[in-house]
Formats: C-alpha cells, structure tokens, sequence
C-alpha cells in the first residue's frame, strides 16, 4: 500500500508540473508579450474609418428620409385616386345615368389620379437623387480648350500646342465629372483643387505657349493618370466594404497630383526658378513609384 500511494502521489506531482509548464508556455506566448508586440492601429487610419461610417450613416439617413417621404406622397395620392372615383361615381348616380356608367366613371377617374400621382412621385424622386451629390460639391470653372496665342510659332509647332491643350481639357473635363460622385470630402477637395489648377495651367500656356516645355509632362501624362486615379477612388469609396487603407493611399496620391499641379503653375509664373524645378523634379519621382504601386 506505501508503494501505491507514493505511485499515486508522484503521478499527481508529474501532471501538475506538467500542467503547470503547459500554462506558462501559453502565456508567454499569447500572453500581454505578444500583445505588447503587435502593430497599434493607426490613428489616422482609425479617424478616417469613424469619418467614414458617420458619412455612410448619414447617406443612409437620408436615404430612408426619402423612403418616407415617398410612401407618404403614395399613400396620399392613393387615398385622393379612391376619393375621386367616389365622387365621380356619386355625380352620376346623382344625374340618374345607368349605374354602369357612374361605376365605369368612378374607376376612371380614380386611375387617372393614381397615375398623375405616379408620375409626379417620379418626378420627385428624380430630382432628389438623380444627380445628387453624396456631399456638397464646390462650385467649378467650366472646363474647355483656351485658344492659343500661336502668331509667330511655326505651323507645326502652333498645332502641337493647340492638340495637347485640347487633349488637356478633354482629360479635366473627365476629371471633374469624377467630382460629384465621390463620397469624401478630402477626395473631393484634392480633386477640385487639381482640376482648378489644370485649368489655370493651360491658360497660362495658352497666353504664353513658349512656355509649353514646362508643363507638357503635366498636360500629356498626369492629366489622363489623374483620371484614372480619381476613377479607381470612386470605385473604392462606393464598394459595400470600403477598404480604407486604400483609399487613404490614393488620397495621399491626389495631394501629391495637386501639389505637382500647383508647383507646375507657380514655375510658370517664377520662370526659370532652379529651386521649383528641383521640387517638381522630385514630386515627379515620387509619383511614378505611387502610380505604379496604385495601378
């Protein structure tokens, strides 16, 4: 019997030592060392996310305000088609016409309400939501190809300068119309601000098209990527789940593309300024690698 209970009590000694091991191993590795050791969210990312959601709830909100107001103006007119049918049917009887006639009458002029009402209903709902911004828009310059001053270029020369303005507008008019559909406000103020300063750019060369060598980069590269950065945001912001990882880095871009814009604009004016040129040359660098990483 000692044998037996010395057995048992080092079996019992061997599985609590175990069990003992097994549970600090745990800790130290799923323990508050390892959570110590993860990545803390971005606070700018966790602000853009809140940002987010509030603007999503509040298209939401007003959205279903909408649905109300809808249901209310059918349920009206509904309640207006029966009411007409009714008078039109208790007129007839009153003018002794075969009861037909006064039912006939009734039906008629209750569906025309109804549908009058359906199509002031759709009209309605057009308006409202037709060409609706998700967010306020700023108001914009139209957007078209200025007129080169070309006396004294070569024809040729002239021609260049005229095509790739035009090409130019075409890009920005695209550009702007991405405006209205995207659904932050921070995309929509990089977007409007490059869409301004292209607009300025290409009237600037327009007067002084010797100065074309400057921007021509600008007109015939960043123009169309723009668009195509701007585009790929909308798709972003309007997916069922946004990742804002992404759209933050295409936002990054765009103020990168506005900067470019505007550095682009102000060595126009400045002239031969070696510092601008330097700045621009190296946005210019930085772009390609982002371009590349976003497309």
């Amino acid at each position: 019997m000692p044998v037996v209970g010395m057995l048992f009590t080092f079996i019992v000694t061997v599985v609590g030592i175990t069990a003992w091991a097994a549970v600090a191993i745990v800790r130290t590795v799923f323990g508050p060392k390892a959570k110590a050791g993860m990545p803390n969210p971005d606070p700018k990312l966790e602000a853009a996310r809140r940002k987010f959601d509030d603007e999503l709830k509040q298209l939401k909100a007003e959205a279903d305000a909408r649905r109300k107001k809808g249901a209310a103006r059918k349920t009206a007119w509904t309640l207006g088609a029966v009411g007409a049918g009714l008078m039109a049917f208790g007129l007839m009887m009153q003018l002794d016409l075969f009861p037909l006639i006064g039912i006939g009458s009734g039906l008629l002029v209750g569906a025309l309400v109804a549908w009058l009402g359906t199509m002031v209903n759709e009209r309605i709902d057009t308006r409202d939501t037709g060409t609706r911004p998700a967010i306020p828009v700023p108001s914009r310059t139209a957007i078209a190809a200025p007129q080169a001053q070309v006396q004294g270029l070569p024809s040729g020369r002239a021609e260049l300068v005229q095509r790739v303005l035009a090409e130019a507008a075409e890009a920005l008019q695209k550009l702007d119309a991405t405006v209205p559909r995207l659904r932050l406000a921070d995309s929509v103020a990089h977007v409007a601000q490059i869409v301004a300063s292209g607009n300025r750019l290409m009237k600037a060369v327009a007067d002084n098209p010797e100065q074309m060598a400057t921007a021509q980069r600008v007109f015939t590269y960043y123009c169309p990527e723009t668009v195509k950065v701007a585009e790929g945001l909308v798709a972003l912001e309007g997916s069922p789940r946004p990742d804002l990882e992404r759209i933050q880095a295409t936002q990054t871009v765009l103020k990168k593309l506005a900067a470019l814009f505007d550095k682009t604009e102000l060595e126009l004016r400045q002239g031969d300024a070696q510092a601008l040129d330097i700045d621009v040359r190296l946005l210019d660098q930085s772009l390609e690698a982002d371009l590349k990483l976003i497309n």
